[in-house]
């Protein structure tokens, strides 16, 4: 057994380049000249078959997509089995909104930290979080009522 990650992505909320920056870094990307880069992102894995994710962007779907180790292993299954987001800022957790898909038996949430490093939830954490879970509640609503379960 050894641990292994993937950098899924390494650039700040926005990416690499963000759509209203002209730094010398975004003009840089667009011109092709670095390369672009999704938002933070971290996959991990102890034995190479289960996997966690540690933060979930809005470029997880990309992210996903670029990473063998994390392609679908049947039909609506994967290896990502966890999700670890390190606050309620909306480029850690906005990518849960795509990973809704995955069925709940199989994907654990329950690794969300919900406090910064001197115990604190902030206000903005704490709505970004509120407005997350009801909007999940509500996709979930709709796909069970889809499903008539």
């Amino acid at each position: 057994m050894s641990f292994r990650a993937h950098i899924l992505g390494a650039a700040a909320g926005g990416g690499l380049p963000q759509w209203n920056c002209g730094c010398r870094n975004c003009i840089l990307a667009r011109a092709g000249e670095i390369p672009s880069q999704t938002q933070s992102s971290l996959a991990v894995s102890a034995d190479g078959h289960s996997w966690a994710i540690l933060n979930a962007s809005p470029d997880i779907r990309h992210q996903l997509s670029c990473t063998p180790a994390l392609y679908p292993t049947g039909l609506r299954d994967c290896p990502l089995r966890a999700v670890l987001v390190t606050n309620g800022d909306i480029d850690h957790v906005a990518g849960l909104l795509t990973l809704r898909e995955i069925e709940r038996r199989k994907l654990n949430l329950a690794g969300v930290i919900l406090c910064d490093a001197d115990g604190a939830l902030s206000d903005a954490d704490r709505s970004n979080l509120d407005h997350l879970r009801e909007e999940l509640e509500s996709m979930d609503a709709a796909r069970r009522k889809a499903e008539g379960t």
